[in-house]
């Protein structure tokens, strides 16, 4: 199972939150690049506390 949903193939602000832990096997496994329609884009964290980090698309066309 994917820590990451759906959306963030089909919809382009979308955005998700997830632990602190599944960010972190995110990172080590090096799965913050996917491609979405056509064009590879970087997942980011941004910490929203209490153990929380909100992930998206990092913003720009083409984050390789």
């Amino acid at each position: 199972m994917s820590i990451l949903r759906d959306g963030h193939w089909i919809t382009e602000h979308y955005s998700q939150r997830i632990t602190i832990k599944q960010w972190k096997e995110i990172l080590l496994n090096e799965n913050d690049k996917i491609i979405v329609h056509g064009r590879s884009r970087r997942i980011v964290g941004k910490n929203i506390g209490a153990g929380v980090v909100e992930v998206r698309k990092a913003k720009g066309d083409n984050n390789d």
